[in-house]
């Protein structure tokens, strides 16, 4: 279910792995969604049921979706390690995460899917968590030391900020009228998401 293309690349065939580099993509296929992931180098070790991806250097993914609704999911960082059969994606060095309408960084994120169902499960930001989502007159705004999200069918649902979190919320009637800017200092938050909107 993959396709790892390149325009140099040395195969080792007795430790599974191969190396590859020069405009270096592999693409996998989850969950009928194709899954991009591009680094100024690749390397691929392990056999099918146990391969592990890294990609350094200007790493970047593409989670894209072919259910109405769903939201892409992309990310940028300066590494990628990805392991299949644990079934997570660890972006290192100033990792960005784009999910629907939201962007998130921190030290270290961590995407964690469900191996079975090959859903996005649970994404996890440690030290400098910082999550902003656009907002018609700025940007709502989220800051903490660590950052726990969960999805539901690969969108983020809920969201919960631990230590010394930070909020910065443009408030609205129901008519989408602006109420008030809350500014919220709390030990920790927990977030409720409705189509990737803070509820």
């Amino acid at each position: 279910k993959s396709i790892i293309r390149g325009h140099y690349a040395e195969v080792f065939r007795q430790k599974d792995s191969v190396f590859i580099t020069k405009r270096a993509v592999a693409i996998t296929l989850q969950e009928r969604d194709s899954v991009f992931i591009h680094a100024d180098t690749l390397q691929i070790t392990g056999k099918s049921e146990n391969r592990v991806l890294k990609g350094f250097y200007k790493a970047r993914f593409f989670k894209e979706s072919n259910k109405p609704g769903e939201e892409p999911t992309s990310g940028k960082c300066d590494s990628i390690f990805v392991h299949q059969k644990k079934g997570i994606t660890k972006l290192v060095r100033r990792p960005i995460l784009w999910t629907g309408e939201n962007q998130m960084t921190g030290d270290t994120i961590h995407l964690i899917n469900n191996v079975k169902t090959e859903e996005l499960d649970t994404l996890k930001v440690f030290n400098n968590a910082f999550l902003s989502q656009r907002d018609s007159l700025g940007y709502n705004q989220v800051k903490g030391e660590r950052l726990i999200g969960l999805f539901t069918k690969n969108e983020l649902d809920t969201v919960n900020i631990d230590k010394n979190a930070q909020v910065i919320y443009f408030a609205r009637n129901d008519k989408n009228e602006l109420i008030g800017i809350n500014n919220t200092v709390s030990s920790s938050i927990q977030m409720y998401m409705e189509h990737q909107e803070i509820q």
